[in-house]
C-alpha cells in the first residue's frame, strides 16, 4: 500500500510536521491542490484518485475515492474556479469531475469529435490544462493537443444551428429514455417520428 506525505511549510521545522496520507494500492503518480487549498488530489497506478479534505485537520483518514479510469493516473488538474477536476490516464481517457456536487459521481469522459469510444486506448494523457477563463480544457499526448469547449450554452447554440430542428420522439427515446419529451429549442420545428429531417 502506497503512502503520500504532506509537509506543513508554515511550521518552523516542516520535517517534524508531516502528515501521512495512506490508502493507495499502488504508487502515487500525480497530485494537485485545488485553487482554494481545500482539496488535495492524489492519483495512483492503482487507477484511482483520492481526494483529501485539507480543511479538516488532520485530513480525514478515509478520503473520497474516485474510480472510472482503467489505467494509471497520469494527470490531475483543477479548474481555476475549483468547480472541476480533470483527470488523465495511461488508458487515454480524460475524466471531468464536478466538484460542486459531493459525493462525486462518475466523471464525464471527454472524447475526440466522432470517436466511437470514450477515449483513445493507445494514447496516454501526458498533459492536462484548463484555460485561465475556464472556457477550454486542453489535453496533450504524443500525437498532439486536443481542446474541449466547456461552455455549455455555446455548445447548445452550436447544436441548435447544426440540427436546425428538435429531436424526434424516436430520437428522444433513443438518447434520453426515462425523461419526458420536451422541445430543446422552442423556436424550431418538432419532426415526426422518422430520423430524417
Amino acid at each position: 500500500m502506497a503512502t503520500g506525505w504532506l509537509w506543513d511549510l508554515r511550521a518552523a521545522n516542516p520535517e517534524l510536521n508531516t502528515l501521512e496520507l495512506p490508502g493507495h494500492e499502488g504508487d502515487v503518480t500525480e497530485l494537485a491542490f485545488s485553487p482554494d487549498s481545500r482539496w488535495l488530489a492524489t492519483g495512483s497506478s492503482d487507477q484511482t484518485i483520492h481526494l483529501w479534505n485539507l480543511r479538516v485537520i488532520p485530513p480525514k483518514a478515509k478520503p473520497l475515492v474516485l474510480r472510472g479510469h482503467t489505467g494509471y493516473i497520469t494527470q490531475l488538474c483543477f479548474s481555476r474556479d475549483g468547480f472541476w477536476l480533470a483527470t488523465g490516464s495511461t488508458d487515454g481517457s480524460v475524466g471531468l469531475w464536478d466538484m460542486s456536487v459531493l459525493p462525486l459521481s462518475q466523471p464525464i469522459f471527454l472524447r475526440e469529435y466522432g470517436a466511437g469510444l470514450r477515449h483513445q486506448a493507445d494514447v496516454m494523457v501526458s498533459a492536462l490544462k484548463f484555460s485561465n477563463d475556464g472556457h477550454w480544457l486542453l489535453r496533450g499526448c504524443d500525437k498532439g493537443v486536443l481542446m474541449w469547449n466547456l461552455q455549455a450554452q455555446e455548445l447548445i447554440e452550436l447544436a441548435r444551428r447544426a440540427a436546425g430542428r428538435n429531436l424526434s420522439t424516436n430520437e428522444w427515446l433513443q438518447y434520453l429514455s426515462g425523461t419526458a419529451y420536451r422541445p430543446t429549442f422552442t423556436n424550431l420545428r418538432i419532426p415526426n417520428n422518422s430520423f430524417s429531417r
